[in-house]
């Protein structure tokens, strides 16, 4: 990967390289002999103390601690991945913090990630990296986006590899289906169509799954439902040497 975004910097383009820490988390997790679960798509994680807290100083801390685990993950990983373009030449710098402003998607139900170094206005919240490159990408309209993860790429029934997901002809359909997972719905912000001259650079070949805005396709029985002069153009735009008139 960081050969790759080396190689766009050549060009003028400029990667935005959005990371999590999940899997290092799951690691400290494991060692730890905690169990963790998701809801909602949200991690849940019995206590990592070796008791389980009672009064609301006990609660108060056992929250800071998983807080600040969760943070020193975050910025070991941002830090590794500077270090490594900057390696290899090509200059990187962290952001992270000041990006993203967000809101309780549950108050009631999912508490803050609290710290008592941060006041009530600077409040922490849990925001899955996910959901944050999905909002990223609507406010940066890039040109492709790339997402890699451990999940995704098979079909929830039928256990075949998706290839390819044209979204304005699939994505309804979808976004029905239990297998599809609370992740996976920002995919409706996949940009659409780069450039001609950036089509050689961003191929639609890959091993992993493309998911693109496509095409939706209308049948119709008659040139009257669709309308004879939109059926014109649309011939000529397929052929421009078709004469006019036809």
């Amino acid at each position: 990967m960081f050969a790759l975004i080396k190689l766009l910097v050549p060009h003028w383009l400029v990667p935005v390289v959005l990371h999590g820490a999940g899997p290092q988390l799951n690691d400290i997790i494991e060692r730890g002999s905690v169990i963790s679960d998701y809801i909602d798509g949200i991690r849940v994680t019995d206590a990592l103390l070796s008791y389980a807290p009672e009064t609301p100083a006990e609660i108060l801390s056992l929250q800071t601690q998983r807080l600040r685990v969760a943070r020193r993950v975050f910025l070991e990983e941002d830090l590794k991945l500077v270090q490594a373009l900057e390696r290899l030449g090509t200059r990187a710098r962290p952001i992270t913090s000041g990006v993203l402003k967000a809101d309780y998607h549950d108050k009631d139900k999912h508490g803050p990630a609290l710290s008592p170094s941060f006041p009530v206005e600077g409040q922490i919240l849990n925001v899955n990296t996910d959901i944050a490159a999905g909002e990223l990408a609507k406010e940066l309209e890039p040109m492709k986006i790339v997402f890699l993860n451990e999940g995704g790429l098979f079909h929830g029934v039928t256990g075949q590899k998706l290839g390819i997901i044209n979204l304005d002809e699939e994505y309804g359909q979808l976004m029905k289906e239990p297998w599809v997972k609370f992740g996976t719905k920002l995919v409706q912000e996949a940009p659409r169509p780069a450039p001609a001259h950036l089509k050689e650079l961003f191929m639609d070949s890959s091993t992993g799954m493309l998911v693109r805005r496509g095409y939706k396709l209308l049948k119709h029985d008659t040139i009257n439902k669709f309308g004879a002069d939109r059926f014109r153009q649309v011939i000529h735009d397929c052929d421009p040497s078709m004469l006019a008139g036809y």
